[in-house]
């Protein structure tokens, strides 16, 4: 919809931001000069209203499948506390990987979501490539996401320790702290951004992979 405004010339300027309720109600009954614009972009809205409304309904099936499962729950509650990891990221984790232990380290964690570095070796010359991108791909990209979180310019993270034990409150407060902290020491060196978000996530995975076999 925003592409199809510039390819059209029209402005929306009555809030700074789209998808508020004004820019609805303006989308709903906005006429542009030719009526097939007109079409085309109401067809656009009703469609990313159906999408929207695709997404809330999945995620409240989710909240259902959690909450009428203890296990689950108490599972999915436990990468919750770590910010930006919502019962979406947190479901997807638990359901894809499952059994965390069978995993022998935080790194072999790290490794398998193929967020560590590859590796070309000539005899006595090693150098490092991007990262493998081998495993989960969705997988990668929400822990990709999350480390977001941890960036020099964000507010220092806060850690939802509701439904969870002490101990694991304390690793994910441990977490928050250290993540921050690399970041920092990430954007003093002059590492580029999204390089820094990666070398979090890989991290991430570690801290992820140890609250979960506690």
């Amino acid at each position: 919809m925003s592409s199809f405004l510039l390819l059209t010339g029209e402005r929306y300027t009555l809030t700074k931001s789209l998808w508020t309720k004004t820019f609805r109600r303006w989308a709903e009954t906005h006429e542009f000069a030719d009526p097939a614009d007109t079409y085309v972009f109401r067809d656009l809205f009703r469609e990313a209203e159906h999408q929207a409304a695709r997404v809330a309904g999945c995620e409240a099936e989710i909240a259902r499948v959690v909450g009428a499962d203890p296990e689950l729950s108490e599972r999915v509650a436990r990468l919750m506390c770590l910010p930006r990891v919502g019962r979406v990221t947190a479901f997807s984790l638990v359901c894809e990987v499952y059994d965390f232990s069978r995993f022998r380290s935080g790194a072999a964690f790290a490794n398998w979501m193929g967020l560590t570095p590859s590796e070309h070796s000539t005899g006595k010359r090693r150098s490092r490539g991007g990262i493998t991108k081998r495993g989960n791909s969705e997988l990668r990209r929400l822990l990709v996401e999350a480390s977001s979180a941890y960036s020099a310019s964000a507010a220092p993270a806060r850690v939802d320790a509701s439904g969870v034990g002490e101990a694991v409150a304390e690793k994910a407060r441990s977490c928050c702290a250290r993540l921050r902290r690399r970041r920092l020491a990430l954007k003093a060196r002059g590492v580029q951004a999204n390089k820094a978000k990666v070398a979090i996530a890989r991290e991430l995975a570690e801290w992820v992979y140890h609250i979960m076999v506690m």
